[in-house]
């Protein structure tokens, strides 16, 4: 059965359908795939191409959940067909291009104004389109130059003799290893000056 219904379409499976007759077949379609999984014994590929043959003749799978096992069953027979005694079967178009037709002539017919329309939309959008990559790549180019400065900002702040917040500490230091040094050379002519007066 069906699972849930969402923008006017029945959710089936990875499918979604137009009207509850088409996801009751697609359900159908899932039920006969579960019971056949839980009878294949795919350590038989002949076994396989055999069932998958019958299926394809009788034509028993109809929806697009039928068709995608029957690739399932192609993929695997691809894997193993040096096992295999005769050639693969095509899946039958059919599964496909009889919704396509149907799509096909539902479809609303095209005339000039369609296109002239559709066409200045194109256009709006090309150039809205056009309009964002040339301001990202602006933006793009802002970022490079201000990252650029960000480095060379601190490139000078670290090689600046001036105390600043990434070097204080070292300037503070080097600041009192003068003082030190000046308080050095002070005491050292003063004892000097001592010892000259004491003798």
């Amino acid at each position: 059965m069906a699972e849930k219904i969402e923008n006017n379409r029945i959710e089936q499976g990875f499918y979604s359908y137009p009207d509850t007759s088409a996801a009751d077949r697609a359900a159908a379609e899932v039920e006969r795939i579960s019971r056949l999984e839980e009878q294949i014994d795919y350590s038989k590929p002949k076994v396989v191409h055999l069932l998958y043959d019958r299926i394809n003749d009788s034509n028993v799978f109809a929806t697009p959940e039928g068709f995608a096992y029957l690739l399932h069953l192609r993929e695997f027979l691809e894997e193993n067909s040096s096992e295999l005694d005769h050639e693969i079967k095509g899946i039958p178009s059919e599964i496909l291009t009889k919704k396509v037709n149907a799509v096909a002539s539902d479809a609303p017919e095209v005339t000039e104004e369609t296109v002239h329309r559709d066409n200045g939309k194109i256009k709006k959008i090309r150039r809205e389109r056009d309009r964002y990559k040339n301001l990202f790549f602006i933006s793009r180019i802002v970022a490079v130059a201000l990252g650029i400065a960000v480095i060379v900002m601190f490139i000078i702040a670290l090689n600046s003799s001036a105390p600043n917040i990434l070097n204080y500490e070292r300037a503070i230091q080097d600041k009192y290893a003068a003082w030190e040094n000046t308080l050095n050379e002070r005491e050292r002519a003063v004892a000097e000056r001592e010892k000259a007066v004491g003798e």
